[in-house]
């Protein structure tokens, strides 16, 4: 995880963050904040194309995946160096498929969830180097979510298995967080899916993608953010309790539910998914601020009226997407700020500790030819 302070330099964004912290009740912080600006700055070159971001580590370390090619790439800021490696097969020190099942384990160490062990990868030599046994609740055949390294401990996601439409699907109240203690060697469970306070709760609405979660912490706490709605849910690692369940006041967060029992859609199965919106990065900044940057939601009427004008949705022609960066006081559960992204920002992958927002530009003709991808760094003027 990101350490306090890695670098030098106090960014215009946290000089912001703490004069609004210090002076402004909560009205006059997001009035404020609504008058930051952002600018392009540093671009960086990664050698490897058709990325998804997964993890970051450190303000130094961005980690990606390559579906097409069930890679592994990993790019250090620092030196500007990537490193890419495959690994996929069925047999030992094997992952056999990479789908949201990577993270960072250390600095020089990637891990990767197969069903039932946890691979860790040297990255820099992209040698197999040790794995970690898994015990999971249920017999499944998919493997943990998102694993990577929260203070001394391996945390992952095991979301709930079933179709989204069941509403015995939220009433089993099991598990969904699984972390494993490095220092003892034993692993343990979190969470109760649906949380008390999510929409869920009592299994008459559901949303898609519901079991799905992300985030961030240290040594102490884990944040814990479903991906479809504004809630947050806090855990103590040192006593393995849950401490709070909160909303987040997120009021351009807007969640597109559906009754269950019900498998109708509002337009239909390809367009649905935008009616909705969705966090994609949820980064622990210091140890009192959580960034949260989310996708905007489309109205029904303006996604309609965009199928009607791309008649190759959803094979060739999809939405654009815009998104949101909210900065979250955990102390006083105070939003500092809820702003829009500048629109051409199509991928957000980490937030640095100078002030700077990585994006990841989409694909171009030369860029797919020359088997590379661009990142590009945003600050606030």
């Amino acid at each position: 995880m990101l350490k306090h302070f890695t670098f030098p330099v106090v960014s215009h964004l946290f000089l912001c963050l703490f004069f609004l912290s210090c002076s402004a009740p909560a009205g006059k912080e997001q009035k404020h904040a609504q008058t930051l600006k952002w600018r392009s700055a540093a671009t960086y070159v990664i050698e490897e194309s058709n990325l998804l971001p997964e993890d970051q580590r450190a303000g130094r370390f961005l980690l990606f995946r390559n579906p097409r090619a069930q890679s592994i790439v990993v790019f250090d800021l620092e030196k500007r160096k990537t490193y890419a490696f495959k690994k996929q097969g069925n047999g030992p020190g094997a992952y056999q498929f990479l789908f949201q099942n990577i993270g960072f384990f250390n600095d020089t160490l990637v891990a990767v969830s197969n069903i039932s062990e946890l691979l860790l990868y040297d990255y820099r030599k992209g040698d197999f180097v040790t794995s970690i046994p898994i015990e999971r609740k249920r017999q499944t055949f998919a493997p943990l979510l998102l694993p990577r390294t929260v203070g001394q401990q391996i945390i992952a996601i095991d979301p709930p298995q079933g179709k989204w439409s069941d509403p015995q699907l939220y009433q089993q109240s099991s598990p969904y967080i699984w972390a494993y203690d490095l220092s003892t060697a034993q692993t343990h469970w979190l969470g109760t899916f649906p949380e008390e306070g999510s929409l869920l709760k009592g299994g008459k609405l559901y949303y898609r993608n519901a079991g799905l979660h992300l985030f961030d912490g240290n040594d102490r706490y884990l944040y814990v953010v479903p991906v479809g709605e504004p809630l947050l849910v806090i855990f103590d690692l040192q006593s393995k309790q849950k401490v709070a369940v909160e909303q987040l006041p997120l009021d351009a967060f807007f969640v597109q539910t559906y009754k269950t029992g019900n498998p109708e859609f509002v337009i239909n199965d390809d367009a649905d998914p935008y009616l909705t919106s969705r966090f994609v990065h949820v980064q622990l900044l210091g140890k009192d601020t959580l960034a949260l940057i989310y996708r905007k939601a489309y109205t029904k009427d303006r996604l309609q009226q965009f199928i009607q004008e791309h008649p190759g949705f959803p094979k060739t022609d999809l939405p654009p997407l815009t998104y949101r960066l909210a900065y979250y006081r955990l102390s006083d559960k105070q939003l500092l700020m809820d702003v829009d992204l500048p629109s051409e920002i199509d991928k957000p992958v980490s937030l640095l500790h100078t002030g700077g927002l990585l994006v990841l530009l989409p694909p171009t003709e030369e860029s797919e030819q020359k088997n590379r991808s661009v990142l590009k760094m945003y600050t606030l003027e």
